[in-house]
């Protein structure tokens, strides 16, 4: 009888620690929880709020500018050191070097024919009144006298142009005409082109992020069933039937969990 009033003793420590360690959870309780997207172009659908945006830009926006200079034909020559054409934005013009000189007419040494005379000759060479000679430069040559320019002054070996030499004391000169060798060269251009490219502005689009939040609310506890009331029990004396009343009204107190094992 002592072991049975044990057991029972010690199943109620055990229900009653049971209850006292359960967590409940206070009717009406919202949890709620938010969802963000990553980076998107547009809203995934309805319930989604947009939190943020942002500007990316596709490409970069670039200023005006032009291409390389490429050559364009062949090379052209001119006669004079100037350009065939004028240099524009997208033409130039590029010298390249010349030709080698060449001899169109060789030099020339002339001899006044109409003998000596008193101041310059009314022509110049070519015509009757002048003949080519054989050596350019004759008036040293063979001890010959030195030559002048009309206004007085040293005659320069090779020099073009009218000049004499005095004939004696008679105050007559002996006129002479050097045409000197004419030579020609050419000047060489390259024609070179490039295009114009526009600027234009950057590429850009536009990226969001959605949030989508959700909300739990706890329901509520239902109501527990009502216990029917025990009958009260009779008082007691001591000894063994006393200690199993005085249990009985601990399980009644404790909600009856075990008054009908008690009972039987």
């Amino acid at each position: 009888m002592l072991r049975r009033i044990g057991m029972l003793a010690a199943a109620i420590g055990l229900l009653t620690l049971g209850m006292s360690g359960v967590a409940t959870a206070a009717p009406g309780d919202t949890t709620c929880t938010t969802e963000t997207t990553g980076w998107v172009l547009e809203s995934p659908g309805k319930g989604w709020t947009q939190v943020d945006e942002r500007t990316v830009t596709d490409s970069e926006a670039t200023d005006d500018s032009y291409t390389e200079w490429v050559n364009s034909g062949d090379v052209v020559t001119t006669e004079e050191n100037t350009p065939p054409g004028e240099d524009t934005d997208t033409v130039r013009w590029n010298f390249v070097g010349e030709t080698e000189e060449e001899v169109v007419t060789e030099g020339q040494h002339y001899s006044y024919t109409g003998g000596p005379i008193e101041g310059e000759p009314s022509t110049l060479p070519p015509s009757d009144d002048w003949q080519a000679n054989t050596a350019q430069e004759p008036h040293t040559a063979g001890g010959g006298v030195p030559a002048s320019n009309p206004d007085g002054s040293p005659y320069v070996e090779g020099d073009s142009g009218l000049h004499y030499t005095s004939a004696g004391s008679s105050g007559l000169a002996d006129w002479f005409y050097f045409q000197p060798e004419v030579t020609d060269t050419d000047f060489l251009w390259q024609k070179q082109v490039r295009e114009f490219v526009p600027g234009r502005d950057a590429v850009t689009h536009q990226e969001f992020k959605f949030a989508s939040e959700t909300c739990v609310t706890e329901p509520d506890e239902p109501t527990p069933p009502t216990e029917p009331k025990q009958p009260e029990l009779p008082a007691t004396g001591g000894g063994a039937t006393g200690i199993l009343a005085l249990i009985g009204s601990a399980m009644i107190a404790s909600g009856g969990f075990l008054y009908r094992k008690f009972a039987l």
